[in-house]
């Protein structure tokens, strides 16, 4: 399963969110066989298949898929977790032509848990930021 997933997760880092999809909705599938619904790795899936509709333009999917692993990841992690960084900036994303300004909340709760939890360097730290500062001052 581990496999699949980073297999998905590297298609999509290419450019292949379509070729990613089936491999993505296995992974998926099978949290949520292992795990239950409810579960944080059940959430990382959800991100990973989030990711690649959104790249799709599939954002009705994404939205879903996105606000469903937010939700889990609330529920089952701590407040703060370094994880809710990427599905933050990822759902952030996701609504910033329709919604823009819970896009730039999402992102300013996606800044303030990455500066406190994740290295200055670190990827999705540098991705929040970027995509915050790209909206300007409120």
């Amino acid at each position: 399963m581990l496999t699949r997933a980073f297999m998905g997760q590297l298609l999509v880092a290419e450019g292949r969110p379509r070729e990613a999809l089936p491999l993505l909705d296995q992974v998926l599938k099978q949290r949520e066989s292992m795990h239950g619904p409810n579960h944080p790795e059940v959430a990382l899936a959800l991100v990973d298949l989030g990711s690649a509709h959104r790249l799709l333009g599939d954002f009705i999917r994404a939205q879903a898929m996105l606000t469903r692993a937010l939700e889990v990841q609330r529920a089952t992690l701590r407040r703060g977790h370094p994880a809710l960084v990427r599905t933050l900036a990822e759902l952030a994303e996701t609504n910033a032509r329709s919604n823009p300004e819970k896009a730039r909340t999402l992102l300013v709760e996606a800044v303030e848990i990455a500066r406190v939890e994740l290295k200055e360097k670190h990827s999705h730290r540098v991705r929040a930021e970027t995509a915050l500062a790209r909206r300007g001052p409120r």
